[in-house]
């Protein structure tokens, strides 16, 4: 599972979905869920952490339309016989991140390509925070 910790910035709500936004790094993230306010206001201006699974990553080249579209770099491709796991520096967001994609997509690609990577607002989670 990918991770990223941030900070809450705001939200908005309608009923109960709500979209927050996330700073992580100098990066902004967006995210929906179905909460209540009342459960989301007490970490406004908090550190949160964020959780996506690698087969909800979206790997491409120039990547328009959704939010949550950001670089990165190969760093490692293992291969089975139906996927290959990807590893990608993502700079700008100062993590790396994982992807599960199909095998044929990944025999093009090779060590130190640059991609896009997206993560739509409606697969990622609000992970709880470890406390120590």
């Amino acid at each position: 599972m990918n991770q990223l910790t941030g900070i809450l910035q705001s939200f908005e709500s309608q009923g109960e979905i709500i979209r927050l936004e996330v700073l992580c790094q100098k990066e902004t993230l967006y995210l929906l869920l179905l909460e209540e306010k009342e459960n989301i206001t007490p970490l406004l201006q908090k550190p949160i952490t964020l959780g996506f699974k690698e087969n909800n990553v979206i790997l491409g080249f120039n990547l328009r339309g959704p939010r949550n579209c950001f670089c990165g770099h190969i760093k490692k491709i293992q291969s089975d016989k139906l996927f290959s796991h990807i590893t990608l520096w993502c700079e700008d967001l100062g993590v790396i991140i994982a992807a599960l994609v199909f095998r044929d997509f990944a025999s093009t690609l090779k060590i130190g390509d640059r991609l896009e990577w997206c993560v739509l607002e409606s697969e990622i989670m609000l992970l709880p925070q470890n406390s120590s």
